[in-house]
């Protein structure tokens, strides 16, 4: 990597990662308060089991979400990123992925009763196949999300 520049940004998106994914794991845990299969409420909807609150959560779990799958596609897709192996931006690439995933996560628990089970079981394929890319691309090369 001979860009100081690209090292700076790498740098930057670590940090920034590491931001987005404390703001997923509190959203992940904020999501137990409301999550619909512990309890049933009647009092907004007319159909018992589809109390579904819209509160500020929503907002920022849609932020969160399109923040990081923004940022997995300009690590893997970006002019200036392209210039560097993909064996050295796959750690910030698969972190991002994972925070995306994990936010998704996050929206499935708290939309339980309301969602398909479909969605549960797209959700815990998509990572698999995560999971699954990122040991593969680790087999071949050792990867530092965090260094």
């Amino acid at each position: 990597m001979d860009d100081p520049s690209l090292e700076h940004q790498k740098k930057l998106l670590r940090d920034f990662l590491l931001l987005i994914s404390g703001a997923v794991v509190i959203l992940f845990l904020t999501s137990f308060e409301d999550a619909h299969f512990l309890y049933t409420d009647v009092r907004f909807s007319a159909t018992p089991g589809l109390y579904m609150p819209i509160t500020g959560w929503f907002g920022i779990w849609f932020l969160l979400q399109i923040t990081s799958l923004g940022f997995s596609f300009l690590v893997l897709l970006g002019k200036n990123w392209r210039k560097e192996p993909f064996w050295d931006r796959s750690g910030l690439f698969f972190g991002f992925l994972a925070v995306s995933w994990f936010a998704l996560f996050s929206f499935d628990l708290r939309m339980a009763n309301v969602l398909a089970a479909g969605w549960q079981f797209l959700t815990f394929g998509l990572g698999v196949i995560l999971l699954v890319a990122y040991l593969l691309v680790r087999k071949y090369t050792k990867i530092n999300i965090f260094p």
